[in-house]
């Protein structure tokens, strides 16, 4: 109860929710009192009716971390394997050939907060070796829902767009660094709901990497954003 207290107060003292927002959001709290009609209700009209609502759940989202020894790997993914980064930290790695079947994959189930309206993003971390492959190098990221009695098949994943890619062009001073890329929201396949198991796939988009050889760029982790539909999610 206090934590519910804890957080309601730090709502209504964050800018965001004192003043008017972005794209015309009404305030929640005015000199005349509580605004039922401003974005901080999951219900209001503004909330259900335009998309300033992802505007304001963007700002709250909570993140899902998958590190190499949660990410199952397919054909031509290599399985996490440990290894020290610089002389440094010792963590585990995926590394992945630069063909159409290097795929790998994780699945979380999600809160029954979850809107899956506003999609998710997935935000990948690389890093790059001693040797540097020069050139561009990329990640493509799909997802799908499954809930209680739904099929699981090879058809549920999302669509591949242009927005669900995480482009990095590494360069020749790049040794040892490590480098972050998001993608836009993604709304995932099928039909999802608080609650539901997301199904999440990463591949090498082929046409786009062209550094050589691809294998020697590490996957780090990959993070899962979500937005909620209010202040509860489990």
């Amino acid at each position: 109860m206090f934590r519910k207290l804890l957080l309601i107060l730090l709502l209504l003292l964050s800018p965001q929710v004192l003043y008017a927002q972005p794209q015309n959001l009404e305030p929640c709290l005015t000199p005349f009192g509580w605004n039922n009609n401003c974005a901080f209700f999951p219900g209001s009209p503004l909330v259900a009716a335009t998309d300033d609502a992802a505007y304001f759940i963007e700002d709250y989202r909570k993140g899902i971390d998958f590190d190499a020894l949660a990410i199952a790997t397919g054909p031509t993914c290599n399985i996490p394997v440990e290894e020290f980064l610089n002389t440094g930290p010792r963590e585990f790695v995926i590394t992945c050939d630069d063909l159409a079947t290097s795929t790998f994959f994780g699945s979380v189930a999600m809160p029954t907060g979850w809107n899956p309206v506003v999609g998710v993003t997935f935000e990948s971390v690389i890093y790059i070796p001693q040797v540097v492959p020069v050139g561009n190098y990329s990640l493509d990221f799909q997802c799908g829902c499954a809930g209680n009695n739904d099929l699981i098949s090879a058809s549920m994943y999302s669509a591949q767009t242009s927005g669900n890619t995480n482009s990095y062009t590494i360069q020749a001073g790049d040794a040892h660094k490590i480098f972050l890329a998001t993608t836009d929201d993604v709304v995932c396949g099928g039909t999802c709901n608080g609650g539901d198991m997301l199904f999440w796939k990463g591949s090498i988009n082929t046409p786009i990497t062209t550094v050589s050889p691809a294998n020697a760029i590490r996957i780090l982790n990959i993070k899962v954003r979500y937005g909620l539909t209010g202040l509860e999610e489990d």
